[in-house]
């Protein structure tokens, strides 16, 4: 990634700072610290913090957690590369490059496949993958899960991603004005920007599912020395995510209300992108997908050294399977 890249994300992990909330704390507790961002992948997390299930959890360990919204997964990586952030909600795509340049982060738990789309414009001729050739596509960032679900899907309907098309880098939330504004044919990018983008002129031409089944999007992470300096909290906090996710699944009404909210998204957009992602109950992450994905950025050249998905994974804080 760019530096100018890079001194964005940092600029806006120390705007976000500024937004950070904790929950309720009690004397000489130690403090947890995660950092999350705004969206779809997010919604068993936001039915924690309406909860309470955090605070459950870490309680009678002596903790309590210090949550910081944070626009982009590269600002949590750099936020957690720096020491200012234990455990993060990041894409995997962000863990895998930042595991690449050397950052000591551990995948804790799966936090949601797929989700992502590819649009066009709703008068667009283009049905399919194969009608891209020669279209310019915006992508998130380079070595993103979009970017990959995009290629991977080129791939296979016979274009080369490297030829065949022109990338223009869009930041989620600008895509949808640079799609319906003519800016670029297409674009790719997850939920509820998806949904947003499609119910309001724009055409979805494939989802990630049926780019790449089942692939993992969206994980928990947590750095080396929080796992070191504080297993149990790491713990605690893991658990409750896998146990939210169950209950999002069992709940799908009330979860996606309290999406919404958190989101400050009507319903009806929230209802709509539900579907394209999908849960985990037992957190489990894939790591034959997560190899995949890591020898995919390596071949493209995002990164130079080889990402070892056994070595990035570490299972040992999810709930013992029954």
């Amino acid at each position: 990634m760019g530096q100018l890249y890079i001194r964005r994300c940092l600029a806006t992990f120390a705007a976000a700072t500024f937004l950070s909330v904790s929950l309720p704390a009690h004397a000489q507790e130690k403090t947890i610290r995660f950092a999350y961002q705004s969206n779809l992948f997010m919604a068993p997390i936001f039915a924690a913090f309406e909860k309470g299930w955090f605070e459950e959890a870490l309680a009678p360990l002596g903790y309590r957690m210090e949550a910081h919204k944070i626009g982009v997964g590269p600002a949590i990586a750099e936020a957690m590369a720096g020491g200012k952030i234990d455990i993060g909600e990041l894409g995997l795509a962000v863990v895998v490059n930042a595991a690449g340049r050397g950052l000591p982060i551990k995948i804790l738990a799966n936090n949601g496949i797929a989700g992502e789309g590819v649009i066009v414009r709703a008068d667009s001729e283009a049905k399919s993958m194969a009608d891209l050739r020669g279209k310019s596509i915006a992508i998130p960032a380079k070595g993103s899960l979009p970017d990959f679900i995009v290629r991977y899907g080129l791939e296979k309907a016979g274009i080369d991603p490297s030829k065949d098309v022109k990338f223009v880098e869009v930041s989620g939330p600008d895509q949808k004005q640079a799609l319906l504004g003519g800016l670029v044919d297409a674009a790719v990018v997850w939920e509820p920007v998806v949904t947003d983008i499609t119910m309001n002129g724009g055409r979805l031409l494939a989802t990630g599912q049926e780019i790449y089944p089942n692939h993992v999007n969206d994980v928990i992470a947590a750095t080396d020395a929080a796992i070191e300096q504080h297993p149990d909290a790491v713990r605690a906090v893991t658990q409750t995510v896998v146990r939210s996710h169950g209950w999002v699944l069992d709940n799908p009404d009330e979860a996606i209300s309290i999406a919404a909210k958190y989101l400050g998204l009507q319903r009806e957009v929230v209802e709509k992108a539900w579907p394209n992602v999908i849960r985990s109950r037992d957190g489990v992450t894939s790591t034959e997908d997560t190899q995949v994905f890591a020898d995919a950025l390596k071949r493209w050249g995002y990164i130079r050294s080889r990402v070892d998905a056994t070595q990035l994974i570490d299972p040992q804080f999810l709930p013992a399977s029954k």
